[in-house]
């Protein structure tokens, strides 16, 4: 669970933050499947973790090992296709931060501090604050609170969601408000917290309310 959250509000002009690294180079095969299932998976997230859905349309295998590696590749490609969206609909009101970024056509800048040596979480808190904070979950599997979601929530940003295996039972009835399961639902939500200045104030202080005493929860 996050802890010593800072209590914030939305800044007056708030940026759509996305932080992440990014990789799409895969095999022909990878491509073949992703080309397939692209469209349902746009529309439904949560399918990427329905085991009936992987077992009838991607892969129908006992090896987990091969099953999880493609898991990874598709979440991958998945992530791109929301980016690109979602910077092409918010343009400069949205940053794309990640060194990887700059391989692709998509407007972003990098960061020495994310994934180095060097790396500086106080610079990261700070992008965070006050901030839309989309967060796609992790690359390696579908839970709620891990490292990035949890520095949101310490930073004061207001985090929204992609659909992950626990997020009902983490964020209870704030889930219609900050969980998305496809694009259009995430650009809705994005829409409502930019311009309804009361709503977004509402949130943000639901959250803090939410984790403020997680050292009970743990």
């Amino acid at each position: 669970y996050p802890t010593k959250i800072f209590k914030s509000k939305l800044k007056k002009n708030p940026k759509i933050i996305f932080i992440s690294r990014i990789n799409t180079e895969v095999t022909a095969e990878v491509k073949n499947l992703w080309d397939i299932n692209k469209n349902q998976l746009l529309q439904n997230f949560h399918l990427l973790d329905d085991t009936d859905y992987w077992d009838k349309n991607i892969l129908n295998t006992k090896n987990e090992n091969e099953k999880y590696t493609l898991y990874l590749k598709l979440k991958l490609l998945l992530r791109y296709e929301v980016v690109k969206s979602l910077k092409n609909k918010f343009g400069e009101q949205m940053e794309v931060i990640g060194n990887d970024w700059s391989n692709y056509p998509i407007k972003s800048r990098s960061s020495p501090d994310i994934g180095s040596k060097e790396y500086n979480l106080k610079k990261i808190y700070d992008i965070y604050k006050g901030n839309i904070c989309l967060d796609l979950g992790s690359i390696v599997g579908s839970i709620s609170l891990y490292h990035r979601s949890m520095q949101i929530i310490e930073a004061g940003g207001l985090i929204i969601q992609s659909n992950q295996s626990d997020s009902k039972e983490i964020w209870g009835n704030l889930y219609d408000k900050i969980i998305f399961n496809n694009i259009n639902d995430s650009i809705l939500m994005i829409e409502k917290i930019l311009y309804d200045e009361k709503y977004s104030s509402f949130l943000i202080d639901e959250i803090y309310n939410k984790f403020s005493k997680s050292e009970k929860l743990m």
